[in-house]
């Protein structure tokens, strides 16, 4: 009887806050050049005016247009502007000078990892008039040297995803190598490293289990199937970055990190219902019969204000149920076969054990570790035909709150908590013995940004990720002692 196994990974709640990174940059400040972390943008630019000259002095502000939150600088002698650690979203940009005109840029879109670098040009004009230009796309990031990928929203939304797993949007990254077998969802290689080589964040905060370096949220529960999942309809963006700052190291493989949808000051949601079955499918030509194919999802999203230009929030849920069904041929010591093996005992006079026809059969009331249905088969091999199905669900749920405490002062926390259960044949064939695994994983982060100067900012950050996940078989009701096993 295979004992119950624990994996048992509290695998501690682990706190992700920055050491002593974090220390300094509590008390120094952050510089404006530095490089933004991966689960935040950039602006950041040039201005000149139409010889190609410098524009020093030249008052650049940026408003985010789903919350209105501003923030403004002054250009260098060299004609550059910097903004960093900006909430991924798009921005409305102002630039003015004296003796100029004013430049404005709609619609310029922040993704995470990268900085949108924006070449402003102001014409000479003794009026105020605006010129107004609409961003046509993100362009060449000349600031930093990461290397990214960036799936914005309208592409992790309509993305082909089985199973709604967000981990599968690493196949679309430059350098993916394929998918590896064990470890469970998120095993996959980038640029030739091992599939434990990736560093996994949500909203910057890790989300890697301590014991296999995969995904904590959306890891493998049994064969392979995400245990919890994260909403894709709460994922603004999905990034990978497989080259870039120190500060973004860690692992060889590069980091993936998702950034959460915020709320604004319109109300904005989803909900939604899908329903899988195998009545909709083909029936295998080398099948009698459809093996059950089902898989259920539904939930919803929903953000907006809780007070106009200050307060804003974002929630999300989604459970998802699945059954999947598989005959699969198994050789057990049927009665057929004791009969047989009686009867070598007998010819050569060798008493009957009672041990073994308890383990076998059980004694009276109790059962024997083998189901009675199991052996009910010939003397041959694949004498049994099993049923069972693979099962799980899970129920899961994300919250993002965002605060403009003042015009330099921002914050934002951000909170997912999944659970659910898996039951899958794994080793044997026998009901008894399929591999159970609970699971329950949450994530939290706290974001606080301070404007400081035209030229320092602030970040502070802290984040905890959670993982628990308990094996056993899907039966423990065995009593040893009936079974004779009591020496």
């Amino acid at each position: 009887m295979k004992p119950t196994t624990s994996r048992h990974s509290l695998r501690q709640a682990k706190t992700a806050i920055f050491g002593l990174l974090f220390i300094l940059f509590a008390m120094l400040g952050q510089t404006a050049t530095s490089s933004a972390q991966t689960y935040r943008g950039g602006i950041a630019g040039t201005i000149t005016d139409n010889t190609g000259a410098a524009i020093s002095g030249a008052v650049v502000t940026i408003v985010e247009d789903a919350t209105n939150a501003s923030q403004k600088t002054v250009s260098s002698s060299a004609g550059d502007f910097d903004f960093t650690n900006l909430p991924v979203g798009t921005y409305t940009i102002t630039v003015s000078a004296p003796g100029f005109s004013n430049a404005k840029y709609d619609k310029v879109a922040v993704a995470a990892g990268s900085n949108y670098t924006l070449a402003a040009k102001l014409t000479i004009s003794s009026s105020t008039d605006t010129v107004e230009v609409t961003a046509a796309s993100l362009t060449l990031d000349t600031t930093t040297d990461i290397q990214a990928t960036t799936l914005p929203e309208v592409v992790v939304q309509n993305l082909p995803n089985s199973g709604r797993d967000f981990t599968q949007m690493l196949a679309q990254t430059t350098g993916f190598a394929g998918y590896s077998t064990g470890g469970g969802a998120g095993a996959a290689s980038v640029n030739g490293t091992r599939s434990n080589s990736i560093n996994w964040q949500i909203q910057g905060t890790d989300n890697n289990d301590l014991w296999w370096n995969i995904p904590a949220v959306n890891q493998g529960g049994v064969s392979a199937i995400a245990g919890v999942i994260f909403p894709i309809d709460a994922i603004e963006n999905f990034s990978f970055v497989t080259s870039g700052a120190v500060g973004l190291g860690r692992n060889s493989g590069g980091t993936a990190n998702l950034t959460v949808k915020s709320g604004g000051n319109g109300f904005h949601g989803t909900g939604y219902y899908s329903n899988h079955n195998e009545f909709f499918e083909r029936t295998n030509p080398f099948l009698t019969s459809k093996s059950a194919s089902r898989l259920l999802d539904y939930g919803f999203s929903v953000g907006g204000p809780i007070i106009k230009d200050k307060l804003f929030f974002f929630v999300g849920g989604e459970h998802q149920n699945f059954l999947i069904g598989g005959e699969s041929k198994a050789t057990e010591p049927s009665g057929e076969f004791q009969k047989e093996a009686y009867q070598i005992l007998d010819f050569y006079g060798v008493p009957h054990n009672p041990v073994p026809a308890n383990l076998l059969n059980g004694n009276g009331s109790n059962q024997g570790l083998w189901p009675a249905s199991a052996l009910t088969g010939g003397a041959t091999t694949d004498n049994y035909t099993a049923t069972g199905n693979l099962t799980g669900h899970s129920f899961n749920g994300v919250a993002h709150l965002d605060a403009k405490l003042t015009d330099k002062d921002q914050l934002s926390a951000m909170w997912f908590v999944g659970q659910g259960t898996q039951t899958a044949p794994t080793s044997s064939a026998l009901t008894p013995y399929y591999e159970n695994a609970p699971i329950h994983v949450q994530n939290y982060s706290l974001i606080y940004n301070r404007v400081i100067t035209t030229t320092i900012a602030n970040q502070l950050s802290a984040g905890v990720s959670y993982f628990n996940q308990v094996f056993s078989d899907a039966s423990t009701a065995f009593s040893p002692i009936a079974l004779g096993l009591n020496t």
